[in-house]
């Protein structure tokens, strides 16, 4: 594992991954944590800003196709960046729907957040000659 690659990325990108580590963090607490409690609702309000904030965070990073060689597709965004726009939608979606005592549509955009925006865009950055992937298996 060479972690010394990180710090030799941009701010957004070392921003971006310490705010998704922190997400998985709580996103997982969550699922292990009594519903409804203050515990609950503390862990939630932190995991909304931290995934709120990695998903705006992901606009300062266009590093999918440049390594392609396609820098100038899309003005550098990815696929990728649809998961984040995702996400945004889903946050304000699940936020008015606990306000507004939905919990069902709260629960499942909350999971949808968590296993979409987080897990399957997680495994996106282990593809070979990202970032993560030259982190944990070289090359």
């Amino acid at each position: 594992m060479n972690l010394s690659l990180i710090t030799a990325e941009p701010l957004a990108i070392r921003v971006h991954l310490f705010l998704a580590l922190l997400a998985i963090a709580l996103g997982l607490s969550q699922f292990w944590l009594r519903k409804g409690t203050w515990r609950h609702k503390i862990v939630g309000y932190f995991f909304v800003v931290f995934v709120a904030s990695l998903s705006i965070a992901s606009f300062f990073i266009k590093s999918l196709f440049p390594a392609l060689g396609l820098g100038w597709l899309f003005f550098g965004f990815s696929p990728l960046h649809l998961l984040s726009i995702y996400v945004l939608y889903s946050l304000g979606q699940a936020m008015w729907a606990i306000k507004h005592g939905d919990v069902k549509t709260h629960e499942r955009a909350m999971k949808g957040i968590f296993f979409y925006g987080i897990i399957v865009a997680g495994i996106f950055t282990l593809m070979p000659g990202r970032l993560l992937f030259r982190v944990f298996f070289g090359g």
